[in-house]
């Protein structure tokens, strides 16, 4: 029975050739093309899709958050024995009246 030792330099898998690699990247693409296209085209279509989403994900809290603001400050909140209405903002201050059943908490 036989005994090898290997040293550290033997285990280290062979080195990249960058020739070789962009070399059969080339014929790769010469001979799928069509495979080469439609990979480029998903490529595309996912890189905007990500896009997409993220700018109206950020457009969509962006309104949310000016619809809070022009609420304002001077907006009341009070509990009422009447249907959700709101008063006429002309003076300055409106209130939103709210059922009291809604204003329980689950």
């Amino acid at each position: 029975m036989a005994t090898s030792t290997t040293t550290a330099l033997e285990r280290r898998p062979p080195r990249l050739v960058y020739s070789e690699i962009l070399s059969f990247a080339y014929d790769t693409f010469r001979s799928n093309k069509v495979r080469f296209a439609l990979t480029a085209l998903g490529m595309v279509i996912g890189t905007a899709s990500l896009i997409l989403v993220v700018t109206i994900g950020m457009t969509g809290k962006q309104y949310v958050l000016n619809q809070i603001r022009a609420i304002g400050t001077s907006t009341r909140v009070s509990p009422s024995r009447v249907p959700a209405r709101c008063s006429d903002p002309a003076n300055g201050s409106s209130t939103i009246m709210v059922p009291k059943a809604s204003m329980r908490r689950s």
